[in-house]
């Protein structure tokens, strides 16, 4: 009776071992991850559309070269689209404000197209084509881009410049090394 029980108490342990050897194998592979895009053309696709937010929206037209922003934004057309990363997830993407933001510290109270603020400083502000940035050139920065979503970060830096005159400048000014891109939108394609 008693080899018996060691019989059975031995296959008992056994099974368990095998068992929990299978399970911590199966958890600890890691799965291939396949490159998001093999070529640009299928990232440029994925890039072409709408994506929302809980309070954005932004429209990336590849075939007309146009960003926008949205209601009450900034938009944007020659637009110029580069990849950073070899899976092509990453990037940044150049236009030349068709609108952008103004603001003043004159009273614009009776002018409808203007909202009064208080931050940074007290005044009213207005996103329009008559802006001093309209003609330049701005950058928004991406990352995470697949076919459903993408992460989008308008440059911005306290002091910072908020367009430049030429592409090149653009280029050169604009970078997530010189800070300008810090918060990052996660949004969906619509």
């Amino acid at each position: 009776m008693k080899n018996l029980r060691s019989n059975s108490l031995l296959k008992i342990l056994s099974t368990l071992f095998v068992c929990t050897a299978l399970s911590a194998a199966f958890i600890s592979c890691d799965p291939v991850v396949e490159p998001a895009f093999s070529t640009e053309e299928e990232a440029l696709a994925a890039l072409n559309g709408t994506f929302a937010g809980a309070y954005e929206s932004y429209t990336i037209d590849v075939d007309n070269s146009t960003f926008d922003a949205g209601s009450y934004s900034y938009a944007g057309d020659n637009m110029t689209i580069e990849f950073t990363s070899d899976d092509y997830t990453e990037g940044y993407i150049y236009i030349k404000y068709t609108i952008a933001y103004e603001f003043t510290t004159e009273d614009k109270s009776s002018d409808s197209s203007w909202t009064e603020t208080t931050w940074p400083e007290a005044g009213y502000y207005r996103y329009s084509s008559e802006a001093p940035d309209v003609g330049n050139y701005y950058a928004i920065s991406f990352k995470e881009l697949s076919t459903s979503s993408i992460s989008l970060s308008g440059a911005y830096k306290y002091g910072g410049a908020t367009s430049k005159e030429t592409l090149d400048e653009a280029k050169s000014t604009f970078t997530v090394a010189d800070g300008y891109f810090g918060y990052y939108s996660e949004l969906v394609k619509q």
